[in-house]
């Protein structure tokens, strides 16, 4: 709104502005036909008002703690102190005398600083006035007291345009009332409620670092990692005695405020939080395919009382492993060491994670297709079997020869109790194709393994009966073998027939099934491993019909049973030496060998003895 008159030297215009700031000021002749008057606009700088003390105001992110970073204890808190007008525009005023203290909100309010408590003993001998059996020991005991927070003053740096710049450093955390003078004039909305926060400690990895979280109450840590996919282990481990628990919380990108926070199970989830609670020795695991670049946030709150400890944050390697290569390391108890490994071909493998220490230590090994396992129960199943193997010194998962052993293979091994030596390794399963009646080949398997051995049975051959020999080649050697049609077996249970795997094992099956298939035999080694030898016949029912130099008579299959000078499965093959006759032989028996002499006699016919 304005107001104006008109003065012989011109036009006089007057008007009111409250907002300090700069204007266009546009001049137009005439209301009802609009004309710019020359050198319009005009620019106009309006500047604040003078400075009226009852409208100073506090602005800032620190006073008000947007954020809790801005906000822990001993680090600087910043935020100003604005001088304004009477309109509330920022006055250009730096003259006044601007007074902060601060106080803690409540009364009684502990700190928690350590020192050394001093312990005396009266442990006998002399003492300093010389008295028998009164000495005295005197023990320093590493310990803490608590004393009550003190008020303090911010500082008051520069003022820059009416902007008093204030900056107040807790060295406690906790609860605090700021107070803001000017000129001995309370500030709108002093007291201010500010609430200091523990400072968060930037840890190196693998560098330990003593720490105290005081009974509930929080104590922060930070660790950067500048690659992604790192995993990591965060572990606190209390140092003192008393009942207290530092429990372990781990955040990317954030801290924790309130044990409360967040709600709705979401504390188990990557990459928000992972917690480790009722515990004296506190971890947390990262697997490697959750690891981000940035900060990770360590918060420890002091559960039951308070907890001296030492936090560590140390970083995981993924190691490849090579099938016939074997790698060796060292773990602690409760971390873990990681492997991957791609296997291109459909043969099974076997991965086995073995204890090197002597006498003592367990393992636990698990094994996951396409991602890491997240903790040591997280795995993969294939055909129903979980593949993992827990609290053992030689740890072994095997996958059988199917579609689903190609691809990318995780890996994690987790050592329990005490510090273990181990190695480990990766064996690419063979499979060998083998011929009846070719000349047996000497076969050599490693301890714990398996081996896979086909043949296929043509259609046109039609056996009533396999024979199955695994011969080892030395005394003890400990095999078992199972059978399957079509499909490999991935146990030493899975078998196409229902009978037992056998060991040391001559295996013959006879079934109403048909034969003309490719079958599977799977060969486990036991606790020795070795060389052996495998042997395999076709038996089928009287064939030829015994050539008419046996009979055809029903045992395990029906099978000939050569007369006397006769042999083979089918009796086509006549002896070339006398051999003794059967008793009783059928009157119908003939000499059919070819000999030049009776061949056959038999006994008490007819109570005589003599030659056919």
């Amino acid at each position: 709104d304005f107001s104006g008159h008109c003065l012989p030297e011109g036009y006089v215009m007057t008007f009111l502005l409250t907002v300090s700031g700069t204007y266009n000021v546009w001049v137009y002749s005439d209301t009802e036909n609009e004309r710019i008057v020359a050198g319009s606009p005009k620019v106009l700088e309006v500047l604040p008002d003078v400075a009226v003390l009852p409208n100073y105001r506090a602005t800032g992110e620190g006073l008000f703690c947007v954020d809790t970073r801005l906000c822990m204890a001993n680090q600087d808190t910043t935020f100003t102190v604005q001088a304004k007008d009477r309109f509330f525009n920022n006055a250009d005023s730096c003259y006044e005398n601007v007074v902060v203290y601060v106080e803690p909100a409540f009364a009684g309010a502990d700190q928690f600083s350590v020192t050394n408590l001093v312990e005396e003993r009266n442990v006998g001998g002399v003492s300093q006035n010389g008295q028998p059996g009164q000495g005295i020991d005197v023990v320093t005991l590493s310990g803490y007291v608590g004393k009550p927070i003190l008020p303090f003053n911010g500082t008051v740096s520069t003022c820059t345009a009416g902007g008093y710049q204030v900056a107040l450093r807790a060295t406690l955390s906790s609860d605090y009332r700021v107070h803001i003078t000017v000129n001995n004039t309370i500030l709108s909305g002093s007291p201010f409620d500010l609430t200091i926060h523990p400072q968060t400690q930037i840890i190196s990895l693998g560098t330990p670092v003593a720490g105290l979280v005081t009974y509930n109450r929080w104590t922060y840590y930070a660790v950067y990692f500048d690659k992604p996919n790192e995993g990591f282990v965060v572990e606190v481990v209390k140092t003192d005695d008393n009942k207290g628990q530092p429990w372990t919380y781990v955040r990317y990108a954030s801290i924790w405020e309130d044990i409360q926070e967040p709600e709705g199970g979401i504390r188990f989830e990557y990459p928000v939080a992972r917690q480790s609670i009722y515990c004296r020795t506190c971890r947390i695991h990262v697997p490697p395919n959750k690891g981000q670049v940035g900060f990770w946030y360590v918060a420890v709150f002091g559960h039951e009382d308070d907890s001296f400890h030492i936090v560590t944050a140390s970083k995981y390697t993924d190691n490849a492993l090579v099938p016939g290569a074997v790698q060796t390391g060292t773990l602690s108890p409760g971390r873990y060491a990681y492997f991957q490994f791609t296997m291109v071909k459909e043969s099974g493998f076997q991965v086995r994670a073995s204890v090197t220490t002597e006498g003592a230590g367990e393992l636990t090994t698990t094994l996951k297709k396409d991602s890491w396992p997240t903790v040591d129960t997280d795995t993969s199943s294939v055909f129903g079997v979980a593949l993992r193997n827990g609290f053992c010194q030689d740890c072994i998962i095997d996958h059988p020869p199917t579609f689903l052993a190609a691809g990318n293979w995780y890996m994690s091994i987790l050592a329990h109790t005490i510090p273990v030596d181990f190695q480990v390794a990766l064996i690419e399963f063979q499979e060998t194709n083998i011929v009846f009646g070719s000349k047996p080949n000497e076969l050599s398997l490693p301890l714990y393994t398996w081996g896979y051995y086909t043949f296929t049975i043509d259609p046109d051959v039609e056996p009533d009966a396999l024979q199955l020999q695994v011969i080892p080649s030395q005394a003890g050697f400990n095999v078992t073998t199972v059978l399957k049609r079509s499909q490999h077996p991935i146990s030493t249970t899975d078998s196409t027939f229902n009978t037992e795997a056998c060991t040391h094992c001559r295996v013959t099956v006879m079934t109403r099934q048909k034969f003309q298939a490719t079958w599977y035999m799977g060969v486990y080694t036991g606790s020795t491993g070795g060389t052996f030898n495998i042997r395999m016949n076709m038996y089928q029912s009287c064939p030829n019909d015994c050539f008419g130099n046996g009979e055809c008579v029903q045992r395990k299959t029906r099978a000939c049973v050569c007369y006397p000078g006769y042999t083979g499965i089918d009796c086509r093959d006549a002896l070339k030496d006398k051999v003794f006759a059967w008793h009783p032989l059928d009157v119908d028996t003939l000499d059919v060998s070819g000999n030049k002499r009776p061949l056959f006699y038999k006994i008490n016919r007819f109570g005589e003895t003599g030659f056919l």
